[in-house]
């Protein structure tokens, strides 16, 4: 653009809306008498005209103001690619901070599937360890109580025993 100057280049949207407008206009508005539309046609030139004179004489401005631009365009860039980069070394660091922690992550997933199978098998045994306590338990419980019934019955004897002995004494001595 520095060798050959381009104004419709840097049209603005308000710009670009406006000649698509009278684009418009020209080919689809047709007055109906002559007056009208000569007036008609005066009016969109001068329109374009006035168009064409801000596009035209605001070229240097805009020109300096979108040179301007990419310039800071390019420091953002310039920022953007270093973040870029600074990423991207961290992201391998990361990544090759974690190689080597396969194996021993394999070896520790056997050892604890091991472990949850001893864990298993032990508290299977365990089990069987404590039903038969609680088995052997309650059978203890039940020969005492067994004994204890016995010794009830015995003992509610020897109690009618001694009553038929006190009734017959009792008897006896009257």
């Amino acid at each position: 653009m520095l060798a050959a100057p381009r104004p419709d280049l840097l049209v603005t949207a308000d710009e670009h809306i406006m000649s698509t407008s009278l684009a418009r206009l020209e080919k689809f508005v047709t007055p109906q008498s002559e007056e009208r539309a000569s007036t008609f046609v005066e009016r969109v030139k001068r329109l374009r005209g006035v168009l064409n004179w801000n596009i035209q004489t605001e070229y240097d401005k805009r020109f300096a103001d979108a040179r301007k631009h990419l310039g800071e365009l390019d420091q953002q860039l310039d920022v953007l690619n270093r973040q870029r980069k600074a990423f991207t070394r961290t992201r391998q660091t990361a990544i090759d901070s974690y190689r080597g922690y396969v194996d021993t992550m394999r070896r520790e997933r056997l050892r604890i599937k091991a472990a949850q199978e001893k864990v298993l098998a032990l508290s299977a045994r365990q089990g069987q360890v404590l039903e038969l306590m609680a088995v052997n338990e309650l059978t203890k419980r039940r020969d005492r109580l067994e004994e204890f019934r016995v010794k009830a019955r015995f003992a509610l004897a020897d109690s009618y025993d001694r009553a038929g002995k006190a009734k017959i004494r009792k008897k006896d001595a009257q």
